[in-house]
């Protein structure tokens, strides 16, 4: 007997998601997967008193699968004489295919050093650019890249999986439960597609009841309810990092926990501001990015960079010289109620620690403190700690 649920999908910025051909926006299955399997390590590691990579990953492989599982005892889990199956299945339904692909405002620039620069390219590597063309006299915008999702898309996402305890793809009531851990981070932290650190392929979730839409938020309520989720799995600041020397033993263990303050705080930010727009909150977006990494100097990479110090690539083995040291702190956009009900957009940063040496606490001391300095007179909310209810 295969049991269901299903949840309201709703996308806050567009999503750089490519379909059959590269100029073309496809919604399908396999990213959401990813991020479900994302968030399930991070549930996972945040709840284990020992963190064991070699044995999660095991674990992981024989509740989702995996191309490589063909032991024994991974065998007769699945039922299969060959890689193992997942015991969850995730399908998409109501996704309009007709939908034309999101093209950004040319005029929306920040100040970039001496020049001013889309702020939707900066954050899309130039993946993303909006053309001013002229036909017959009338003025349009075309987009640079065609995969571009709109920020307005809704669908539906099913989980679906066995129940019978006879079946070989059996999901127990344990591993149920790790599974809507995972879907709970999901639904409030989850981005899918290219360039979903910064800001792109933002969506959020709500498990769907009849036909209700999914309710937006105000912006207090989002920051109750980010604080909420993110405290349940956190584990403390200096431990949060995995003090490893292979890239194979790296592990997310889940946000940090600062228990250093009076109050104590998790790694998430909420800007204080809201934007009438995509387009000003992905400016915002692009100059916090732009102070932060220009800030770092040499150490830039800490942020994310393709190109490592010697010591940090003989540190970190493995890779390989055209290894990219992937961001730790991650960006996302909210859609919120404002005043009169009218719609708003935040951003949100938050950082979820894997690997580097604990010495990179002070690096990374310097950016939260950068975060939360006052631009204009808004800066960014570290949230509190709450901690979970008995």
């Amino acid at each position: 007997m295969r049991n269901e649920k299903f949840f309201n999908v709703s996308f806050s910025s567009p999503a750089l998601l490519g379909g059959s051909s590269p100029e073309t926006a496809s919604l399908r299955v396999p990213p959401f997967r990813s991020q479900l399997r994302f968030f399930w390590r991070i549930a996972q590691a945040s709840s284990s008193k020992v963190l064991n990579p070699k044995l999660l990953r095991e674990k992981e492989t024989k509740l989702f699968g995996g191309t490589g599982s063909t032991d024994r005892e991974s065998q007769e889990s699945t039922g299969s004489s060959g890689p193992g199956r997942s015991k969850v299945d995730l399908a998409l339904f109501g996704v309009d295919r007709s939908a034309k692909p999101w093209a950004p405002t040319p005029g929306f620039t920040f100040e970039r050093g001496e020049k001013r620069e889309q702020a939707v390219s900066y954050l899309g590597y130039s993946r993303v650019r909006a053309v001013e063309k002229r036909k017959q006299g009338i003025k349009y915008y075309e987009d640079y890249s065609k995969a571009l999702l709109p920020p307005d898309v809704v669908c539906r996402l099913r989980l679906s999986w066995y129940g019978d305890p006879s079946s070989p793809r059996h999901l127990d009531s344990k591993d149920l439960d790790s599974v809507f851990n995972a879907l709970e981070l999901m639904s409030s932290f989850g981005a899918v597609g290219n360039r979903s650190r910064h800001g792109y392929g933002s969506f959020t979730m709500s498990e769907l009841d009849g036909d209700e839409a999914l309710v937006v938020p105000t912006h207090e309520e989002l920051q109750i309810r980010l604080s909420k989720c993110a405290s349940k799995y956190c584990v403390g600041w200096t431990d949060a990092f995995v003090n490893k020397t292979a890239w194979s033993e790296m592990w997310p263990k889940g946000f940090a926990r600062f228990d250093d303050d009076k109050d104590k705080k998790i790694s998430v930010w909420v800007d204080s501001m809201t934007h009438r727009s995509i387009e000003d909150a992905f400016i915002r977006l692009a100059d916090i990015w732009k102070e932060l990494r220009s800030s770092q100097g040499s150490n830039r990479y800490v942020l994310g960079s393709s190109e490592l110090p010697e010591e940090i690539k003989v540190m970190y083995r493995g890779q390989g010289d055209s290894a990219r040291w992937p961001s730790q702190l991650r960006a996302k956009i909210f859609r919120v109620k404002g005043d009169g009900g009218k719609e708003r957009f935040v951003v949100v940063f938050y950082m979820i620690p894997y690997f580097g040496e604990k010495t990179f606490v002070r690096l990374w001391s310097d950016v939260f403190g950068r975060l939360q300095s006052e631009r204009d007179g808004k800066g960014f909310i570290q949230l509190p700690y709450q901690k979970a209810e008995l």
